[in-house]
């Protein structure tokens, strides 16, 4: 029964992604409907299935063979896919409803349900993926709905950064696709369960090198330095989006992969803990620069898939999992919420125009602030289990991750206190703000669902079955007392930071000049990208350009035309030697025919 389950669990978003891409302009109002429907009925589905979460099953059938290598169409469910499925369907569920009323305006409604669902049908195909070439394709077309997505508006901005991220992930999956076609020829299997038997009797460089060309894949999915430049810029497409696919899912994805290939990545853990602890110092810096509200949690997104990252290279993927888990809750909650104050501010993303919402808006507030303490990690909330068993383990393994995870970890609490110092306290700033009021009733269900995920998603770990499941090996710490008094301390320090910037409604660090520069510009990396492109694409011209003068001006032209002048000069000699042969035979065809003649006289 579970099994036929799993198949109607993936088949329902993809009925309702083709419905809506072909009925959509015949009757504009049912994908929406559709959808929504779909995605309680996969959240069910997905509530059902995950009862048991020790539950593993697979399913699948014959798909080609190609010499030795047979590729099946394999599905496996397992306690990390439910778990991923469990997620993909929640925050699905909490974004299609609160899209309801938010995209009501939009004039295509139909195209972005459609694509909605098509995004949610691949992210549950990868999590069921139990061969590499499925969990590829399923991979490239996550990818192709966030592309769908991110350009939904059609404005120029939109159109720039869905072609920036699609090209930045097409850049790492070349990479992934290159290790799998490594794996294939070590091991003539696509099949995940047969890999990890195999993987421990390969060459430990040849496992190193595939593991970091797959890693390469997971840099630019999941927002990785220095793959992490177009989430950002996604901010361009519909705030929904950014709760599903930049908060909680497509950037998961990578995150995902790690954990389900743990066996792959013994040989780069240690690249793969200092490459997150960078990611999430780094991105915390850069979300400290930034007044647009949404790139400020686009930028903490990149800081938490950072703290998995490390996670995951400190040897626990139980911990980076997590982590996963309860950031998917607090990270759509502010999104969402961020999507209510936009609605009600006329769409203004600028932090420094609004201020004083809290008064008019106390329901957004509240949500807010309770996603605000889970990331930065005050007791008893989701972010203070899973991002404090993060830290112990760094405490307890690697000093220097540990020391950069802490400074993270505070600089986390200084920007979402600085945020909501802008945002909701101080005066309004402009008329936007002036006039601002709740959103409609379709925003409070998905935007308390997802408060109520923030406060006790951490306490999952209590509940048997998953303990048994996915954080059957999760790292377990004495009592530390002296990481809740740091846990308190942070907070403390983010409450004086938003009042510091309630009072002065700006931005005191325009004082310092050029440190705020750097943080305003993302320590230029952006810039450093686009020069090197630049510079790429210059040195590309020069080499078409060198082609097309010396190589093919020389050899095709040049080397063309001396042959070419050779064979005319040769034909013009063979023409005269010709003409001057036919002279001769004639001059010998009449002195013959004369001296028969005399002869026969």
């Amino acid at each position: 029964m579970a099994q036929y389950l799993t198949v109607v669990l993936l088949a329902l978003p993809a009925f309702s992604a083709v419905s809506g891409f072909f009925a959509g302009s015949k009757c504009p109002s049912i994908p929406r409907y559709l959808s929504l429907a779909v995605s309680a009925l996969v959240l069910a589905l997905a509530l059902y299935l995950s009862f048991d979460v020790s539950r593993t099953f697979s399913l699948g059938c014959p798909w080609f063979a190609l010499g030795r290598l047979c590729v099946d169409f394999y599905l496996e469910y397992n306690p990390l896919s439910s778990l991923m499925i469990l997620i993909v369907a929640f925050v699905g569920f909490a974004v299609h409803l609160f899209s309801v009323h938010y995209m009501r305006e939009d004039t295509a409604q139909p195209r972005y349900y459609a694509a909605l669902s098509l995004f949610v049908f691949s992210m549950i195909g990868l999590a069921l993926s139990a061969n590499l070439l499925m969990l590829f394709v399923f991979w490239e077309m996550v990818g192709f709905g966030s592309y769908l997505l991110i350009g939904h508006y059609g404005t120029k901005e939109a159109g720039e950064a869905a072609n920036k991220a699609f090209l930045v992930n097409r850049i790492g999956d070349i990479f992934f696709l290159l290790g799998i076609i490594f794996i294939v020829c070590q091991t003539s299997s696509l099949n995940i369960g047969i890999l990890s038997q195999k993987a421990a009797t390969m060459p430990h460089s040849l496992l190193k090198a595939i593991a970091l060309l797959v890693f390469a894949g997971v840099v630019t999915k999941s927002a990785q330095f220095p793959g992490h430049l177009w989430l950002p810029d996604a901010m361009a497409g519909p705030t929904p989006i950014s709760a599903l696919i930049h908060a909680a899912t497509m950037v998961a994805a990578g995150i995902f992969l790690l954990c389900r290939m743990e066996f792959l990545f013994a040989p780069i853990l240690h690249m793969i803990g200092y490459l997150g602890a960078f990611t999430a110092l780094f991105a915390a810096f850069c979300a400290f620069g930034k007044t647009d509200i949404k790139k400020v949690l686009a930028y903490s997104t990149i800081s938490q898939l950072g703290f998995m990252a490390a996670g995951f290279g400190l040897g626990s993927s139980s911990a980076a999992f997590f982590h996963l888990t309860t950031h998917a809750f607090f990270k759509s909650l502010l999104f969402l919420a961020a999507g209510a104050v936009l609605t009600a501010c006329h769409h203004e993303q600028d932090a420094r125009k609004l201020g004083g919402l809290w008064k008019k808006m106390p329901f957004t507030f509240v949500v807010f602030l309770v996603g605000a303490l889970a990331l930065s990690g005050f007791p008893l909330t989701a972010g203070f289990f899973s991002k404090d068993t993060i830290l112990l383990l760094a405490l307890s393994h690697n000093g220097f991750i540990f020391a950069i995870l802490m400074l993270s970890s505070l600089m986390t609490a200084l920007y979402m206190g600085r945020i909501i110092g802008l945002t909701f306290l101080g005066r309004p700033e402009s008329p936007a703000a002036e006039h601002a009021s709740e959103g409609s009733s379709f925003y409070y269900v998905p935007l308390a669902l997802l408060a109520l995920g923030a406060l006790v998603a951490g306490y999952i770990i209590l509940y048997p079955h998953f303990t048994s499941g996915v954080f059957a090996r999760l790292p377990s710490f004495p009592e530390n007392y002296w990481m809740l008094a740091w846990s308190l301390a942070v907070v403390g320090v983010a409450v004086w930071v938003a009042f510091i910037y309630a009072k002065h409604g700006q931005e005191p660090l325009e004082k310092t000049g050029g440190l705020y520069e750097s943080l305003r510009e993302s320590f230029y990396v952006d810039r450093i990208w686009h020069k090197t492109g630049l510079g790429c694409e210059m040195f590309a011209r020069a080499l078409g350009r060198t082609d097309e003068r010396a190589l093919r001006g020389f050899f095709h032209r040049g080397m063309g035309g001396l042959f070419g002048q050779a064979g005319n000069f040769a034909k013009a000699a063979y023409v005269r030697l010709l003409t001057v042969s036919l002279y001769w035979i004639l001059a010998g065809a009449l002195l013959l025919v004369l001296l028969l003649a005399s002869y026969c006289q």
